[in-house]
């Protein structure tokens, strides 16, 4: 998310804590919290145009948080043997991307929902819910626009369907030569179509 937040390639949307504070019972008396300002969800945009990490992202990213530790051999044991060749893999995601969104649906303008989440605590309260709404509000806003996303839940799955959501392939993930018993991870790969 560093090219979005640093370097304004795309969005982050936020939603506060709509309650009202929360009470606390300490030793030196009741009080009320105010939590009013505290993020509980948000979702990171990229538009299509911004999708491809340029060099500078790259360099940015590598003199301020370093390569990724797995790719670090005293982080090897912690990481586990094959997680750099499972990271580099990842990138299989982005070309299928590519081909479903300018090859098979023929969609070049489209909004990639890269991350969206909200705290455990928040969960089942609506805050996905108006996360995804503000979402689709801003794809019909702009006209002809799809939505793209990739999920690793069947729940979640389901979840984005009820937004207007399809499923237009389902991957299995394994690195060649991976043999663990958590080396497949299953994606699920959603297109909103414009309306």
């Amino acid at each position: 998310n560093r090219p979005i937040l640093i370097r304004g390639k795309g969005i982050v949307i936020g939603v506060k804590d709509e309650g009202r504070g929360e009470i606390r019972h300490t030793a030196s008396g009741t009080t009320l919290q105010n939590n009013n300002d505290r993020i509980v969800g948000a979702v990171s945009l990229l538009p299509s145009s911004q999708e491809n990490d340029s060099i500078i992202d790259v360099l940015s990213n590598a003199l301020s948080l370093g390569i990724p530790p797995m790719h670090k051999s005293r982080w090897k044991k912690l990481y586990g043997p094959i997680s750099a060749q499972r990271l580099d893999y990842t990138d299989i995601l982005k070309k299928k991307q590519k081909h479903i969104m300018l090859q098979t649906l023929k969609h070049p303008k489209f909004i990639y929902v890269q991350q969206i989440g909200v705290l455990t605590e928040f969960q089942g309260k609506g805050v996905g819910k108006k996360l995804l709404n503000m979402v689709i509000q801003i794809a019909e806003s702009l006209g002809d626009t799809a939505l793209y996303l990739e999920t690793e839940s069947e729940e979640n799955e389901s979840l984005y369907k009820h937004f207007g959501f399809k499923t237009i392939e389902t991957i299995d993930m394994v690195v060649p030569g991976d043999n663990h018993t958590d080396a497949k991870q299953t994606m699920w790969l959603m297109v909103r179509a414009p309306k």
